[in-house]
């Protein structure tokens, strides 16, 4: 046995005897804490000596019998490679996948702050927004890794990290096995640790698929929303056996604040059909986020924010700047008056306000009078985030505010019609010949997006000139049209390419 055998075979041995592996080296990364253990192995907080940085470092423990070690090396292997080629702010980054030895390691970016199986145990149930928002970056990436051809088939509430900006990430990919002796399993009151939240599909030795991971995150939201997992028992076999035959409980008996349609949603991923759940995780991920309070970018501020409102899963109207409250006050005020029929009132307190923003039209083919007259009026540059001449109209640095509007599900069409004035810093076209605007001073993966279809693409280009959106990239334009959501984000969807002009 060579040296780096001997020496990798005496870490396998001590990662097991805790204390006596601190200390130890697997590669060229010095073990520090144990931070726990699971299906595929135990996971170290770990030194990487060369880099000099701080890692989560798996360590796959070799069996005893051959056969069993190799098909563990080998689902080690692949699956970690699968999680490798996923590139998304959700899922944890993975480093390196190596051999030291006899010994497997995977090394991980690591996450300082806790898991929501911890955190709900330490303080209860979750606030439904912030809930909400977890499981709507949770949907996200598993969308992402979807796309990829990449199925978790361990979601559950330990498998969902926070970030220190407080953003939700998943980690271990595709890397537990139900059958597996090292997983964590606890009967009782305890975690059952993957039962909880399986499909009922995977016990019937049915193959996973992406609706699988859709199960089992709805099932983790009924926890974070209620303490407890949809289905408990005092056995592995008890569990199964209702997440196959019980009636999916109801999540409002539990907890009646919980907004209807959000508890509606819950029961929709806990389907027992694959075929009667969500079509993807980005469908589940747009339905979470419409109960969420659109609060900034948590990933850069170190903590936390402070959760807005009671709890109830009612979006607010977000608090403007000191610039825009006027237009603002002005807006509700206009509400209110057409609520009561006052239509002359509101056009005089509004006088710029478009006319067919006051009709129920879903496709503002019509606008282009009204765009050019704002052409004509408005001189207004895109970094100006004070520029806006009513309720009505927004920058792309206002997501709030459109993340609000595109939100809310009572709102009729009409009252989503919005002017957006901005400078598009990049244009994309999709798999599908579909072009995307993304704007300055708006996050790129979060902000305000104009969406042009194909049919409206060519004119588009015809319009301002050069091909795929380059003739509108770096000018300030004017947008109008109805702001709904797309993947957790609000986006106008053109019908015409009237609805955009330059503003000059």
């Amino acid at each position: 046995m060579g040296l780096e055998q001997a020496e990798s075979s005496t870490v396998e041995r001590s990662i097991k005897r805790a204390p006596s592996w601190l200390g130890k080296k697997v590669g060229r990364f010095k073990l520090l804490a144990l931070l726990g253990q699971g299906a595929m192995g135990r996971v170290f907080r770990a030194e990487d000596t060369q880099l000099q940085r701080q890692v989560a470092l798996k360590v796959l423990p070799l069996q005893v019998k051959s056969g069993d070690k190799t098909i563990k090396v080998e689902q080690f292997i692949r699956e970690a490679r699968s999680a490798a080629v996923l590139e998304h702010p959700g899922v944890m980054q993975i480093y390196e996948i190596n051999q030291a030895g006899d010994v497997f390691y995977i090394a991980m970016e690591l996450l300082e702050g806790k898991n929501l199986l911890q955190l709900v145990k330490a303080s209860g149930p979750m606030d439904i927004v912030r809930a909400c928002q977890m499981g709507a970056e949770a949907a996200e990436a598993l969308g992402h890794a979807h796309e990829r051809g990449v199925i978790h088939r361990d979601i559950k509430p330990s498998n969902l990290m926070l970030s220190r900006g407080g953003r939700c990430k998943i980690s271990d990919f595709g890397l537990a096995r139900i059958d597996d002796p090292n997983d964590s399993f606890f009967l009782g009151t305890e975690a059952v640790g993957t039962p909880l939240y399986m499909a009922p599909e995977i016990p019937d030795n049915q193959p996973a698929t992406f609706a699988t991971d859709i199960y089992s995150l709805a099932a983790t939201m009924f926890f974070l929303l209620s303490g407890r997992p949809p289905y408990q028992g005092q056995t592995i076999r008890e569990i199964l056996k209702q997440h196959a035959s019980a009636p999916i409980p109801d999540l409002r008996e539990l907890r009646p604040e919980i907004p209807e349609r959000l508890a509606q949603a819950i029961t929709k991923g806990l389907a027992k059909s694959p075929a009667d759940r969500f079509a993807s995780a980005e469908e589940f991920a747009n339905i979470l986020r419409v109960h969420t309070i659109p609060i900034g970018d948590p990933r850069n501020s170190g903590v936390w924010p402070a959760m807005l409102g009671n709890g109830s899963g009612q979006l607010p109207v977000p608090t403007p700047p000191a610039a825009n409250r006027t237009r603002v006050i002005i807006a509700v005020a206009a509400a209110l008056l057409l609520l009561i029929g006052g239509v002359a009132a509101y056009i005089a307190l509004v006088p710029s306000a478009p006319s067919s923003a006051m009709a129920a039209a879903p496709h503002p083919t019509d606008a282009s009078a009204e765009i050019a007259a704002n052409k004509t009026s408005a001189a207004i540059p895109a970094a100006d985030t004070t520029a806006a001449g009513d309720g009505s109209t927004f920058t792309p640095a206002q997501y709030d505010a459109l993340m609000s509007i595109a939100s809310d599900t009572k709102n009729p069409l009409s009252g989503k019609m919005v002017t957006v004035v901005g400078t598009p810093n990049k244009s994309h076209i999709t798999s599908s010949g579909n072009l995307r605007l993304t704007f300055e001073g708006a996050d790129e993966d979060h902000g305000f997006q104009v969406f042009c279809p194909t049919s409206v693409l060519k004119d588009m280009e015809t319009r301002f000139g050069g091909n795929e959106g380059v003739g509108i990239v770096g000018h300030p334009i004017i947008a109008q049209g109805i702001v709904s959501l797309f993947k957790g984000r609000p986006e106008i969807r053109l019908d015409s390419a009237s609805q955009l002009s330059l503003a000059k």
